[in-house]
Parts: C-alpha cells; structure tokens; sequence
C-alpha cells in the first residue's frame, strides 16, 4: 500500500485520516460518502471498527476498516433537522486516535440548478470513448482515427497519423494521453504531439491503462493483456475472452470481460471471476472506489448491475437495463444502458431513469456533478451545476 500520510508512520504512533468525496452536497436529495484510511504502529494498512460522530445528521453505515480503508455514507436533510445547514465537522476514532473533516451541507437542492448542453463536437466521426484528463478537460475518441478535446466547454480536434478506430483512451503520470485502437493502434504524445507507437502486434486493441509506475497496459480483443516494456508491447497474461475496459485504481489495475476479471497487483495478472458472474463491459475508478458494470442473466430478462468495490468487499446495485458504463460524480453515480438510457443514483437508494436531450452512449465524469456524455454523431451533453 502506498501511505497517504508521507513516510511510514513511526514506532508506537498510528495515522488516522478521514475526508468526504465532496466539498459540499444538497442535504436533500444528495449524501456524502467518507473515506477513512488508517496506518497501525507498524505502518501497516489499520484493521477493524472506526467510530463517526457529528453534531446534525446521521451515518447509514458502521465503517470496519479492511486493508486500511473503509467508507460511510453521510446524510442531513434539512426538512428533519434545520441544523443541517452549513459545514458540519464530522469526527472518526479509531484505536484512541482521532481525526476530522468538514462537509459543507447545502439548504437549496442542488439538482434545481442542473442543467444539460448540447454541444457539437466538430466531427461528423463516430465518438466511442471518452476520459477526462488531470486538468479537468474532457477527451474523445473514435472512428476515423478521429480525437477531440473540450476546453472551455468546446470542442478542438487533435491531429492524429492514423485513419483507424480509436477504441479507449486514458492518461500518463504526466497528464498526457494514451489511446489505443484497431489494427494494433497505439498512439503516445512525444514532442507535443500524438504519434504512432511502432509495435509487431495488429491485432485490434480495445483497452488501455496507465499503472502506478507509469507503465502502460493494453488489453486486445482477442483476450491478451499486453504491458509496454521498454517500447516493445510484451504479453503478460491471456484472459478467456476480449477486454472490454480496463482501469487504474492507485497501485491495482483492473481489466474486465465476459463474466470474467483480471487483478493486476503488481507484475502479475490474477485472473477470478467477475463479481456475481456478470458480464462486464467498463471498469472506472474515482477517489479509491472501482465501479464494474454490465448485466447478468434473469430467469425471464437480463438485468444491469453496477459493482463497486475495492476489495474484498464488493456491493452491487441493480438496473432495469443492462448497463454499458458507470461513473461516480461527487454523491452520485451515473450509469448507461444498453438501450440508450442515462440513470442516476444517489447514495444507496434506488436507479432512477432521468431524460436527456440526446441518447448517451459515452461519458466521463469532469467533478461533481459535472458530467460530460457523448451522444451520437456530432453531439454530446455537458450537464454542469
């Protein structure tokens, strides 16, 4: 584990820290969650009970730390109490050590000042993927060898030397993309600017992940798990079937198929079966939290779940619609269906379907509650607060 807290802790003194997924939240319709990471004597990832407190509002959770981290959902609604209404310090104690955090609790619903944008793209290019960059710009990419980027909330195309599709894009340790596609199409930026990486294998690539180090891993169709070694893509484990996404999670990697996923910890794959034998298709991460999502197979239909973890712990929430893609957006989760449909989901209640102006097919999450979603075509949604 790599400590949050600088060296290792010395001798005989623990480390203890606590700290919400957003700044501030709508007591009303929104929660916060806080994550709690913890170090024993030894340095070591903390283990067992932590103990929350605040002066207004309630935990849904009782946090246990597992590997030294946990995680409680806050609520305050104002309508039951009308403290709940500014910064609220919440307290956590664990083994005789303390620590605290302020969350600030907003009295006006946040969902009233929602608003979504069409947005043209500038390419008539089909869009299939889409990150959001370290400075908080939104990045797309697709068929043609077509690449786009959104500052201030317009689009700008990148030249790219390729004509083929681009499937998955994410970003080195020094914010730069990486994106990979058909025909073993694996594009790096050197010089400024985005060039071809030579390599000897044409099979199509349909995933991409950056690790810890910094090396980059690339996940095939046709199953391999490839990692760039010194310029040459080496093959590093052969999953039982294509890689639908792949993503990073501090020091973890994971890569996910068809009712099957790959563990990276460091320098080797493990490979397990996936969360509830589902069939996944896009693994994303966001402050510590993996979020799986697909459907698996009802008696009469097949229904969506989105899975979150990280281990050993995983929960899972259920959707009417086989789910393509999750994200996490300060309190909320977003999800996308197979049938074009956007869904939301604030703290653990329920899925609930909300309208958008275009069918989704993509999306990234650019900071709370900012999401941008590519929608066909030439279009996309910008849904900012």
């Amino acid at each position: 584990m790599t400590s949050v807290f600088g060296a290792c802790a010395p001798a005989d003194q623990t480390a203890l820290l606590i700290s919400p997924d957003v700044a501030g939240f709508d007591g009303e319709t929104q929660r916060a969650v806080f994550r709690i990471q913890a170090l024993d004597a030894d340095g070591k990832p903390g283990t067992g009970p932590v103990v929350l407190t605040a002066a207004v509002g309630r935990f849904l959770d009782a946090p246990t730390l597992v590997d030294g981290f946990a995680t409680a959902t806050y609520t305050c609604p104002p309508s039951e109490d009308a403290a709940c209404n500014g910064p609220v310090r919440v307290g956590a104690e664990w083994n005789g050590n303390f620590a605290s955090s302020v969350v600030t609790v907003n009295t006006t619903p946040v969902s009233n000042n929602v608003r979504w944008e069409v947005r043209g793209t500038g390419t008539t290019s089909t869009l299939l993927a889409v990150a959001t960059s370290p400075e908080g710009f939104a990045w797309a990419v697709g068929e043609n060898g077509t690449v786009v980027r959104m500052a201030a909330d317009v689009w700008e195309t990148v030249p790219t030397p390729v004509n083929t599709t681009l499937r998955a894009i994410t970003f080195d340790a020094a914010g730069q993309p990486v994106i990979v596609g058909y025909q073993g199409t694996l594009l790096m930026v050197r010089d400024g600017a985005l060039v071809q990486i030579e390599n000897t294998i044409v099979e199509d690539f349909t995933a991409v992940a950056v690790d810890a180090t910094g090396s980059v891993h690339v996940g095939t169709r046709g199953g391999s798990l490839l990692r760039l070694v010194g310029g040459v893509l080496v093959e590093q484990r052969v999953a039982p079937g294509s890689i639908e996404s792949m993503v990073a999670n501090g020091s973890e990697l994971w890569a996910v198929g068809d009712a099957f996923a790959a563990h990276w910890v460091p320098d080797a794959w493990v490979l397990m079966n996936s969360p509830l034998d589902a069939q996944l298709s896009s693994a994303t991460a966001i402050d510590g939290t993996v979020l799986l999502s697909g459907f698996v197979e009802g008696t009469e239909k097949r229904y969506g779940v989105v899975v979150s973890g990280p281990l050993p712990r995983w929960t899972s929430s259920a959707l009417p619609e086989p789910a393509t893609s999750a994200v996490r957006s300060g309190g909320e989760r977003f999800a996308l269906s197979s049938a074009g449909h956007l869904f939301r989901q604030e703290g653990n209640s329920n899925w609930t379907r909300i309208d958008v102006p275009a069918t989704p097919r993509a999306m990234t999450s650019r900071g709370v509650g900012d999401l941008v979603v590519l929608a066909g075509a030439g279009v996309s949604l910008v849904r900012s607060r």
